[in-house]
């Protein structure tokens, strides 16, 4: 359960609005009536294992590469995914899916 109302409600208007979200696919499903300005998550670890035509099999969300990693553009909200530092587990390597720490610079618009 995702409790945005208790999250987003009452946010002064001109406040940036920042959800931090382990699950990109939230993207596309959060309800149009909160805004969020930029989503960041994590989850899909760039696809951790990038097998050539079979890539989609191991990732876990209802999108298929969609949310794979970087700036995406969802139905209700700019998300970025960031493809983390580690495996999900023990022994658990990657494959063509590099490590990544994101620095994002936020700037006021004019």
């Amino acid at each position: 359960v995702h409790d945005y109302e208790g999250v987003l409600a009452g946010l002064p208007k001109n406040t940036p609005q920042i959800l931090l979200q382990h699950q990109p696919d939230m993207a596309e499903e959060i309800d149009p009536k909160y805004r969020v300005d930029l989503m960041l998550s994590g989850h899909m670890h760039g696809g951790q294992l990038r097998v050539p035509f079979m890539s989609e099999w191991f990732l876990p969300s209802r999108y298929g590469t969609k949310f794979i990693e970087g700036m995406v553009q969802g139905k209700g909200c700019r998300v970025y995914v960031n493809r983390g530092i580690g495996g999900i587990g023990p022994g658990r390597p990657r494959l063509k899916a590099m490590p990544e720490i994101t620095i994002l610079e936020l700037t006021a618009r004019a």
